[in-house]
């Protein structure tokens, strides 16, 4: 039993060093881990990893706000959104064969590091937004929105979030730096 209590510890640690140096990757990380280090079964590590990056999220949240880099109307948006489409998709997904899901979930992070990779290369610019009308916001909105049920959705499916499904969300669809 100290054997699996040194192991996991070892694996959170190499978690954590990975999100302290690269902001994201925790659930890349932490799912195989888990599942082939730990033996665990897929949809334990996906509660586990979720908790694991949100308690980092947090901290990185707070963090932030301090330098005030946090839109806190934005951020809270996109994440009640994601809060109620994650456990809709998790109920959804339950039944769903484990080997499947990690099938998939490989051939998301294929995809996400080819976007990463060769995506647009278009440098973002931090403007200042003027002259934002009801409708300029009310179409923000419903963007977060639905930028955070996207995310909720995969995060539920696949047991993935913080840097690696929301980053480059934020970064492509929202241009975000």
């Amino acid at each position: 039993m100290m054997g699996i209590e040194l192991t996991a510890i070892a694996y959170g640690l190499l978690v954590g060093l990975s999100l302290g140096l690269t902001g994201s990757g925790g659930s890349i990380l932490a799912i195989p881990l888990l599942v082939y280090g730990l033996d665990m079964p897929v949809s334990e590590a996906i509660v586990v990893s979720l908790l694991m990056v949100a308690t980092i999220a947090l901290f990185g949240a707070m963090r932030q706000s301090f330098g005030k880099n946090v839109n806190w109307t934005s951020a809270i948006l996109f994440s009640i959104a994601g809060m109620i489409v994650s456990p809709v998709v998790i109920q959804l997904a339950h039944n769903v064969d484990d080997t499947l899901r990690l099938v998939l979930f490989a051939g998301l992070m294929l995809f996400v590091s080819y976007r990463m990779a060769f995506g647009a290369k278009e440098k973002i610019v931090n403007k200042p937004v003027r002259g934002i009308t009801n409708e300029n916001a009310l179409l923000k909105g419903a963007k977060t929105a639905t930028g955070g049920a996207v995310a909720g959705g995969l995060s539920g499916f696949f047991g993935v979030g913080g840097g690696f499904v929301i980053v480059p969300l934020l970064s492509t669809v929202f241009n975000m730096p």
